[in-house]
């Protein structure tokens, strides 16, 4: 039996205020897009792992959606996962200091 998780990521920059800030949290979503999209390829060829992933990039979000074959495996891509994006986020805040 295959388990489905989808997790949505919404990433807001509360450091700058009204048109500035849309604009940059914007860019802060692509940047982490961009971070994670190749990891994501990589493992959406890893059917025979049972473990698939795919990244949507909308409008304020990065929505990383991961099937796999049971909870363990689940639960250990998505902590991956949510490690490359806290990484991401960091570098991003690191640079605008």
């Amino acid at each position: 039996m295959i388990s489905r998780v989808d997790a949505t990521v919404e990433v807001e920059d509360d450091r700058s205020s009204g048109r500035d800030r849309e604009s940059s949290s914007i860019s802060v979503v692509r940047s982490i897009y961009v971070a994670l999209e190749p990891e994501c390829r990589a493992n959406s060829k890893g059917k025979d792992e049972g473990v698939e992933t795919s990244i949507v990039l909308e409008d304020s979000r990065v929505r990383v959606m991961i099937h796999a074959k049971d909870v363990s495996t689940i639960r250990a891509v998505l902590n991956s996962y949510l490690r490359f994006i806290d990484a991401a986020y960091r570098s991003l805040a690191a640079t605008k200091q």
